[in-house]
């Protein structure tokens, strides 16, 4: 069968981006837009390591949001992911991650505003075993958030995964976000506003560089989706199953 339809990409900034630490403790998250109802069956993360340190062990935690809209009575006063509508856990063996290319860039921890370097580019590939089913039309288009988070199975490893900032002419309407997770792996819900660092100037959005496929509608993804014919069963007893067997065809 033809690959899956492009459904959503913003290509990664290898040379003078940032690559933005989404190892556990933190988590980040970049919104996307849906004008069409179906199902993302495939994910794409481009990624780099801290010092070009490779964890091979990674478990990913990939979600996906309903979009909370800025608020002027409350904090935060951006947009955010909302409600979780859809996650799944890729242990190693469940993904892939061949190198994607190389360039010049800064791993940035947005929570202490430490900067270090790394040249060498992933592009982490995953197949939801349960895709999301996203239901936007071009008449009611709807603004979806997806988070990424890694932690390693490696115990005590200093290892850090940074997720990939796009470059400025993919900007969506909202910055990316960063927050935290819980040491269950719950979410604290403190997201904050994903800029270039303090210090440089002027301080500009960052938005994640990352790719969805799109799969084939079903009428469980889509209610717009109808049976093209349909003639029910008489199950009463004025009903009769006609033979159909061997020789016979009906």
């Amino acid at each position: 069968p033809p690959p899956p339809p492009v459904k959503w990409v913003q290509p990664p900034n290898l040379d003078g981006g940032f690559d933005v630490n989404a190892t556990v403790p933190f988590v980040v998250a970049d919104d996307f837009l849906c004008t069409n109802a179906s199902t993302i069956t495939n994910i794409q993360i481009w990624s780099s390591f801290l010092g070009n340190q490779q964890d091979t062990n990674l478990t990913f935690v990939l979600a996906i949001w309903s979009d909370a809209l800025p608020t002027t009575t409350a904090v935060p006063d951006f947009s955010h992911p909302g409600t979780l509508l859809w996650t799944e856990t890729f242990s190693p063996g469940h993904y892939t991650g061949p190198v994607y290319g190389t360039g010049q860039e800064f791993f940035y921890t947005p929570a202490t505003g430490q900067l270090g370097t790394d040249t060498i580019a992933y592009l982490y590939n995953f197949t939801p075993v349960r895709p999301f089913c996203q239901q936007g039309s071009a008449n009611n288009p709807i603004v979806y958030w997806i988070s990424v988070y890694a932690k390693s199975s490696t115990a005590g490893t200093s290892l850090q995964y940074g997720w990939k900032t796009t470059t400025t002419g993919h900007h969506f309407r909202d910055d990316a976000v960063w927050g935290t997770v819980t040491a269950s792996g719950g979410y604290a819900g403190n997201w904050k506003e994903l800029v270039t660092p303090p210090g440089t100037a002027p301080q500009v959005s960052l938005d994640m560089a990352f790719l969805l496929n799109n799969g084939p509608l079903s009428p469980d993804c889509d209610r717009s989706v109808r049976p093209k014919w349909v003639q029910l069963p008489d199950t009463s007893t004025n009903g009769l199953d006609v033979l159909a067997t061997g020789t016979n065809i009906v």
